[in-house]
């Protein structure tokens, strides 16, 4: 195709093409949302004109709809080099991938560094055909860029300093370029395997592995042991917004030091704690546990002023645990009370 010909076909499929990337874009997130993967963005463009003009004028496409694989581009960051073929895997599952297209970057030699990436080439697929806002576009291909929030890093700073290619820098510059990407390639590495470790740590935890009972407590062994208790009540974990290791440092001031004697707690107050309608988190199950076992040790020793406690906690405290005269407990300790309930703070007027 001709270059004048060329544009007249970006110009007429300018609109087609934007939907099939926002198309795209939308299909790619809800996949990584349903596979569970941690994502730190996914872009999404339309090649610009004169990158596409240029590429048309150097590769002389016949057909640049179906051979001009990039027209489109979607860029899925992750934190971990372990989630990556997570990703291709979800993304695998719901999209067509023209195999032969497909390059994966990441394949170095043994005395290679550098740019690196997956880069899957996909459509929508013919199972969306009849689907009438994809009817259009459904066999229309666009390129899907795979990388480590470590890549991405890499490549920005490359690309944005033009320092692609082999003699664009001074020998001893490039030199130090490429030991700076093979110092990124462990640093990705070892993220991941820390990641690996620490979930295998925790199930060793779960499991009262005795290698690892009379090691100091940790949130890694905390959110383990909730998670096994969890699963055995069948009870949901709510999620809980970071600083995660203040309930360690309470934990320790109540005299909770080791992961055998987090599990002892646990297993000592469950039967009380799981009877409250109600899921279990991080800060709420195990200051529970500190306040069946030991209320006054709890608010002297621990307590800090971590929270407030409203009525919800004294019932259960008075109704549940059996202890007397709580209000007057929590002022005798300083203890910020607030005397409403949950839902009345929480109750939303919409009039």
């Amino acid at each position: 195709m001709e270059l004048t010909e060329f544009k007249t076909f970006l110009s007429s499929n300018y609109k087609k093409l934007k939907k099939l990337e926002e198309a795209a874009e939308r299909i790619a997130r809800h996949a990584l949302e349903e596979a569970g993967i941690p994502i730190l963005d996914v872009t999404h463009r339309l090649k610009d004109v004169p990158s596409a003009e240029n590429k048309q004028r150097s590769k002389k496409y016949e057909n640049p709809e179906s051979e001009m694989t990039d027209l489109v581009g979607l860029r899925v960051i992750v934190y971990l080099e372990s989630d990556v073929e997570r990703t291709e895997k979800a993304l695998r599952s719901c999209f067509e991938v023209d195999e032969k297209n497909c390059v994966d970057k990441r394949k170095k030699s043994v005395d290679q560094v550098g740019y690196r990436s997956l880069h899957l080439v996909c459509s929508l697929g013919g199972s969306r055909k009849d689907i009438p806002e994809y009817k259009d576009f459904f066999q229309n291909k666009f390129e899907i860029q795979i990388r480590t929030a470590l890549e991405h890093t890499w490549a920005e700073i490359e690309h944005k300093q033009n320092y692609k290619g082999r003699n664009i820098l001074p020998e001893n510059l490039q030199r130090r370029l490429m030991i700076l990407a093979g110092a990124l390639e462990l640093l990705d590495n070892e993220f991941s395997n820390i990641v690996s470790e620490a979930q295998t740590y925790g199930e060793l935890v779960s499991e009262s592995n005795i290698s690892v009972l009379e090691d100091e407590i940790s949130v890694t062994s905390a959110e383990a042991l909730l998670a096994d208790f969890a699963k055995r009540h069948d009870r949901r974990i709510e999620a809980v917004v970071p600083p995660k290791d203040r309930i360690i440092d309470e934990l320790k001031n109540f005299g909770v030091n080791t992961n055998s004697e987090l599990k002892s707690l646990l297993e000592e107050t469950i039967d009380i704690i799981r009877n409250p309608n109600e899921h279990f988190s991080l800060f709420g199950t195990y200051r529970d546990a500190m306040m069946i076992k030991d209320l006054d040790r709890f608010l002297r020793d621990a307590y800090k002023g971590g929270f407030t406690f409203m009525r919800d906690e004294v019932d259960f405290l008075e109704g549940v645990c059996g202890y007397k005269n709580v209000p007057e407990k929590l002022a005798h300790f300083g203890a910020d009370f607030d005397p409403v309930y949950w839902h009345e703070v929480t109750q939303v007027d919409y009039r």
